[in-house]
């Protein structure tokens, strides 16, 4: 039995769809939502940053973060969709990969796959879907392109 796993994803929801034996009606299996993704920026932040010397003098100043929160975010809950496909693999022998996702979201899901699954990736979109209807999905992913 050959079974697809098609992720519509964003950075604030992801949902997860299977099919059986190549029909083109998915059902949608699970929803997984990051509620970190609309919280504000001041929120996700806990502490002050760290201070730092002036190379040269005796100044010193607040660090930048490396990277900002919401993006830190992102990089998170693309790396819990991806260990979710991963798991999705080994227990359902999963065949067929699909990626449908907003495309700065996307390049940070691919990143986290592992190789194994970016193997079976089949078909990848750079759309965000997240609130479309399943048949709108559905069209989507299996029309010839």
């Amino acid at each position: 039995m050959e079974k697809t796993l098609v992720i519509v994803a964003d950075e604030h929801k992801a949902r997860f769809f299977t099919n059986k034996d190549g029909k083109i009606f998915l059902t949608e299996n699970e929803d997984k939502v990051n509620p970190e993704a609309r919280a504000h920026e001041r929120d996700l932040i806990t502490d002050k940053p760290g201070r730092t010397f002036d190379r040269a003098g005796s100044g010193r100043h607040a660090k930048e973060p490396q990277i900002d929160p919401k993006t830190q975010e992102a990089w998170s809950f693309s790396k819990s969709i991806a260990e979710k496909i991963e798991q999705t693999r080994i227990e359902q022998k999963i065949k067929r990969l699909v990626l449908v996702a907003e495309p700065r979201f996307l390049g940070m899901l691919r990143q986290k796959l592992t190789h194994e699954c970016e193997k079976l990736i089949w078909k990848s979109f750079d759309k965000n879907l997240t609130k479309a209807d399943i048949k709108i999905i559905e069209e989507e992913v299996f029309t010839l392109r």
